[in-house]
């Protein structure tokens, strides 16, 4: 279409928008906060979550507790970026556009594949083998949501194993990465019909 729009996750922390002392108790906990964030954020929505003062104007205690845990848990999963340590090497690049703007924390720049080429494999190799809990990509929104089929690899002791596959990267998309032994190599292949526009790729 002629504009991105992304989509809006609305949720309350509490079982309603406004605040009731018989709520207490039964507030929504950190780790599903958490799983929230996976399924908004991570898919390229806005996560509103609503919060209800009490009638001193104040947040509940609990209330509180919980965000502040569900703080500690984003920065503890998102803090560490394992790109930084990584090599990567990619077919087809455009000319200006190299793979450094991929890890270089700046949104408005973006690695783009040559006019003619709107398919990439990324091979990421780590100098040891690392713990990867997630991956999290993102697209040179300006120029539009293209992405159209992701293919996610690690090598293990098997081979080139099968991560996940996905049909959007969108502004922001996380995929979670579970039971995976520590790996030192990983493979991204991304197709679009048109040309592709890359500006992060994130490994935690």
């Amino acid at each position: 279409g002629k504009y991105w729009i992304p989509a809006e996750c609305d949720v309350p922390l509490r079982p309603g928008w406004f605040y009731h002392p018989e709520d207490d108790g039964k507030e929504k906990n950190a780790d599903y906060l958490f799983d929230l964030y996976l399924k908004s954020v991570g898919r390229g929505a806005c996560l509103d979550l609503g919060l209800s003062p009490t009638t001193e104007g104040q947040l509940h205690k609990n209330d509180v507790q919980i965000l502040k845990t569900f703080g500690e848990k984003l920065n503890e999963a998102f803090s560490n970026n394992l790109i930084k340590k990584a090599k990567i090497k990619v077919k087809g690049t455009e000319p200006g556009y190299q793979t450094k703007a991929l890890t270089d924390e700046n949104l408005m720049s973006y690695w783009a594949s040559q006019e003619e080429i709107s398919s990439a494999i990324f091979y990421l190799k780590f100098p040891t083998a690392q713990k990867i809990n997630f991956i999290q990509l993102r697209e040179f929104i300006p120029l539009g949501q293209r992405v159209e089929k992701v293919i996610i690899e690690a090598k293990t002791s098997e081979g080139w194993q099968k991560i996940d596959i996905i049909n959007s990267i969108g502004n922001k998309r996380i995929i979670q990465i579970k039971n995976l032994p520590d790996v030192k190599n990983i493979r991204i292949s991304i197709t679009a019909p048109v040309r592709i526009c890359l500006s992060e790729i994130g490994i935690y």
